[in-house]
């Protein structure tokens, strides 16, 4: 079971995270990931797939922002469910070719 303070540290880190990447600084993104993070978007998504590390993070992450004109992602809240914790995150985005949003 993960203690409150746990769970405002790690939302802490989270919201730190978007915010990095909000000014698109991919290093602060990653900053508190774990090194055996296994990050996974699904196949429909652009550049969908299974990365592996902080440094495949960092590949999805780049290339996610390569081409957007706007993208920004908020954590809206985290909790814990025994050993599991999660939180919810929205992102949005508007790609450079297209005036229109996904998200």
């Amino acid at each position: 079971m993960f203690k409150s303070q746990q769970i405002e540290n790690a939302t802490a880190e989270l919201r730190a995270a978007y915010a990095a990447f909000n000014r698109g600084d991919i290093d602060g993104t990653v900053r508190f990931m774990d090194p055996g993070i296994e990050w996974i978007e699904p196949a429909e998504f652009s550049g969908g797939g299974t990365y592996h590390g902080v440094e495949g993070a960092k590949q999805y992450l780049a290339q996610s922002r390569a081409g957007e004109s706007m993208a920004s992602g908020n954590s809206l809240t985290c909790g814990n469910a025994g050993r599991t914790m999660g939180c919810l995150g929205l992102f949005k985005s508007i790609a450079q070719t297209s005036s229109q949003s996904r998200g």
